[in-house]
Order: C-alpha cells, then sequence, then structure tokens
C-alpha cells in the first residue's frame, strides 16, 4: 500500500481493509464529496502544506476560526481531519500490535486500527490539548501518540492479562504462581541448587510482603527493612526445618534475588505468547515510503544516535560507568553497587545506584534536548512530552553502551580462536584444549578487559561473572 501523497487524497480518502478468500489487503477509499471540497479549498491555497490544512481544520473543528467566508461546517472539518489521521490511526495499530502481540487473546492489526479510528473521532477532543504555538509541532505525531496512550488505556481496563504486563516489579512479583516462578528461573539459566534457593526466598517474600497500595495494583513499594529482616529471619527457619544449609548471610542477598526473579519473571511474561513464526498480517503491505523519505529519515535517526553518543562522553565517569554496567551488561541495581563498591564508597545501596541513575539520565535528557534545540531551530523539540524523548534516548544509549561492551570482546576473540585452532591441529591429546576451559579462559580475559576499561579495580566483576558466557554467547549469536 502506497502512502498518500495527493493533499486532496490526504484529507477526502480512508484505509480499509478487503478481505477476499480471507487474504486481507489494505486499499485507499475516497470518498467524492470530500474530494470536491477539497480541491475547491486547495485552489483558494495552492501553496498550503498538509500540516497546514490539518491545523487549519482542527481550528474550524475547535469553533476558534471564522468559517463565514468558505461555508466549511465544523462538521466537515472534522471529515477532513479524519481522513487526515487515518496514517496515523495505522501507524499507531501497527505499534501496539508488535506491544500486545505475546498475549494470548493477541488483537489483530484490523481489530486495533479499529480502535484507533473510534478514539480519532472526533478529532477536536483527541487533539484537544494540541498547542498551535508550537509551529514545528507536528499533528500527525502528536495524534499518533494520543492514540496509542488511548488505545493502551481501553485494553489495559478491559484485558487482565495485558494489566499485567504494566505491573511494577513487586506488582509482578506479587501476581506470580510457583509453576511460572519455576518456569521462568529455568529458562532463565538458573540451576537445581539455585533453583531452591530462590524458590524459598519467592516465598518467605510472598509470605511476609504485604505491598504498600498505590492509587492502583501495579503502584506497590518494594518491600521496607522490617520485612526484609522478616523474610530473612522466615528464611534461616524454613532452612532449619528442610535441614538445608544456609546459603544467604545478609538482607541484600534476599533484595538481590527477588530482584532477580522479577527480571526473568518479566522477560518470561513478555516471551511467553510470542510466536516463532507470525503469519495473520503476512499478506497486508506496510505503508511504502518513498526512497527519498526513506533516507531523510534514516539520515534524521543517525544525527540523533550521534548526538547522544557525543552527550554520553561528557559525562562523568562514575555515570559512564553506571550506564554500561546497567545498558551494556543488562546487570541489576543491587549488582552495579556490588561491582562499585570497592571504587565508590558513596553507591553501596541499590537506592544510591538508582538515584544515580535517574540524574545521570535526566542530565542527558536535558542536555540533549537543549543541543538539538540549539542546532535545529526549524525543529524544535516540545519540552512539554519528553516521554517519547526519553525512550529514545534510552534506546541509544543502550545500542551505544552495548557496542561498546561488544567492542572488547570483538578485539580478544580472534587471539582466542587462533589459539584454539592452532591447540586442535596437534596430534598430542593431553594439549588439546577442552571447549569449557576454552571458554573459561576468554570469559576471564573479557572479564579483565572490561575492568580495565571501566577503570575498575581487579576482579570487581567477579560477583557477576556468572553472566559473562550469557553475554558472550549473544555476541556470537549476532
Amino acid at each position: 500500500m502506497n502512502k498518500r501523497e495527493d493533499t486532496i487524497q490526504k484529507f477526502s480518502s480512508f484505509l480499509s481493509f478487503q478481505d477476499k478468500s480471507h487474504n486481507k489487503n489494505l486499499f485507499w477509499q475516497n470518498d467524492l464529496r470530500l474530494e470536491r471540497r477539497m480541491r475547491m479549498l486547495i485552489e483558494s491555497n495552492l501553496e498550503a502544506q498538509p500540516d497546514t490544512w490539518a491545523r487549519y481544520f482542527l481550528k474550524i473543528a475547535k469553533g476558534v476560526e471564522d468559517t463565514s467566508k468558505v461555508y466549511l461546517s465544523s462538521a466537515m472539518a472534522e471529515k477532513h481531519l479524519s481522513a487526515y489521521l487515518q496514517e496515523a490511526c495505522f501507524s499507531a495499530a501497527q505499534t501496539l500490535h508488535k506491544k500486545f502481540i505475546f498475549l494470548r487473546h493477541s488483537y489483530s492489526l484490523e481489530e486495533l486500527f479499529q480502535m484507533a479510528n473510534t478514539v480519532a473521532n472526533p478529532s477536536a477532543r483527541l487533539l484537544k490539548s494540541f498547542d498551535f504555538e508550537y509551529p514545528y509541532t507536528n499533528i500527525l505525531s502528536y495524534a499518533k501518540t494520543s492514540i496509542i496512550r488511548a488505545v493502551k488505556n481501553q485494553i489495559y481496563q478491559h484485558d487482565i492479562e495485558a494489566k499485567r504486563s504494566q505491573f511494577s516489579d513487586y506488582a509482578l512479583l506479587k501476581d506470580l504462581s510457583n509453576k511460572e516462578l519455576k518456569e521462568c528461573l529455568i529458562l532463565g539459566g538458573i540451576n537445581q541448587e539455585q533453583l531452591n534457593l530462590y524458590c524459598l526466598v519467592f516465598q518467605c517474600f510472598d509470605e511476609i510482603y504485604q505491598p504498600t497500595y498505590g492509587s492502583s495494583s501495579s503502584g506497590f513499594k518494594k518491600p521496607n527493612q522490617k520485612q526484609l529482616e522478616e523474610m530473612f529471619l522466615f528464611y534461616n527457619q524454613r532452612c532449619n526445618q528442610l535441614n538445608l544449609s544456609t546459603q544467604i548471610s545478609t538482607l541484600e542477598d534476599i533484595q538481590s534475588i527477588l530482584i532477580t526473579c522479577i527480571q526473568l519473571a518479566r522477560e518470561y511474561r513478555t516471551k511467553r505468547f510470542f510466536p516463532l513464526k507470525y503469519k495473520e498480517e503476512e499478506n497486508i503491505l506496510d505503508f511504502r515510503a518513498n526512497p527519498l523519505d526513506t533516507a531523510i529519515e534514516q539520515e534524521e535517526k543517525d544525527r540523533l544516535y550521534l548526538l547522544i553518543c557525543k552527550l554520553f562522553t561528557k559525562c562523568s565517569e562514575v555515570n559512564q560507568i553506571m550506564l554500561k554496567l546497567r545498558l551494556g551488561l543488562n546487570l541489576t541495581q543491587t549488582e552495579i553497587a556490588m561491582v562499585l563498591k570497592n571504587k565508590y564508597s558513596q553507591f553501596q545501596k541499590q537506592y544510591q545506584i538508582a538515584r544515580q541513575l535517574e540524574k545521570a539520565t535526566k542530565h542527558l535528557l536535558s542536555r540533549f534536548i537543549q543541543d538539538w534545540n540549539e542546532a535545529n531551530p526549524e525543529n524544535l523539540i516540545n519540552t512539554n512530552n519528553t516521554e517519547l524523548i526519553k525512550e529514545l534516548l534510552i534506546n541509544c544509549l543502550q545500542l551505544h553502551c552495548k557496542k561498546k561492551i561488544f567492542d572488547i570482546i570483538t578485539q580478544i576473540k580472534p587471539q582466542f580462536f587462533q589459539d584454539e585452532t592452532l591447540i586442535n591441529a596437534n596430534q598430542n591429546q593431553s594439549k588439546v584444549l577442552s571447549k569449557r576451559g576454552f571458554g573459561e579462559s576468554l570469559e576471564l580475559a573479557f572479564q579483565y578487559e572490561l575492568e580495565s576499561v571501566m577503570c575498575l579495580p581487579n576482579n570487581s566483576l567477579s560477583v557477576i561473572k556468572n553472566k559473562l558466557p550469557k553475554l558472550i554467547e549473544n555476541f556470537y549469536s549476532d
């Protein structure tokens, strides 16, 4: 399906799903009355761009534009706007389709598109907070963000499973069953000995933790000090009753295990229903932008990425290290505290790491908006809508940090593969390096190189050495 290029068509055609022998196709269906009216309007102003017309129709729909000279009713302006927002509706539907595809009752693209159309009409209601004072705010982008938010709220309100994906960390853990916990731990690489330990800690948590409710079930607060102490005592009592050796010595150990359970549970819940090969919409063609549009979009992404990378290099050493550990190695805040304990005395606890990461992100976001607006006065960022910008920032930072980590593996990998080839070529079996020994050597070299690059004391990363094999494995599979 081609993207609409003609201004008249943009304000007079609607997207339809056609079903012939179960083969779905998309096509534009013209409204002749809207087309005639749009043709007359354009003749009065041939230079006006589509966004200019969209703003004009929105003003009429809101009753803030004089229509005496053009005889255009607010109802007609609404219909023109509705046609214009078709692509925003479809793009929002695609985004939501990817987000909710893992649900048992997965929403079809057509169903989500219809939901998007419903919330987009009347357009004046959807765009009631649109600020005409920002000349560079694009109505289509603004509408797409509003549509996604509105449809998500509808789904969360009526779909229990979708609502679960919205849970905060400890609300998710409270919602987890014993069966789900075991499955997510096993899939996360937890061995049998650790599995019993994690399940016991989870039972202590489930028994002791009584959440402090916020405005909704997604607002559970983390366990307080007293609750952690009670879990610790209960854990030791259970170990004595079951004649198990005690493997937990501090409250931080309890908290670290709970955080690991949360991470693995969230990954499990996200991936559980995701099909290996999704075919339902394979016959639906996406909007196809022309090559120039694609090139411009890619150039814009490259400019954003380069600016964020530049800002990252200006961060303080501790912020760079923390972001690499969090976004590059995917460590928990507790694990980051354990890694940094011998280097930074002020960052010994999980909450101290959380605070610093939040400060670093806010600082980067502020600098990014400032630098972007200075360099692009013709395309200013609206500071009233920073959530999307923050998401973009985190994604770019994660890409940058992972690249830095994988660059290290790239540097050390050739040496080890060369050594392995030479050893395997040797006929003396006593000198053949086992695959396990080779892997351990590579992991150790990786650990030392990481510590050197991050200016960390020797063996700082030994506390998370169990994560290094998986990281290297992921690199090989990419």
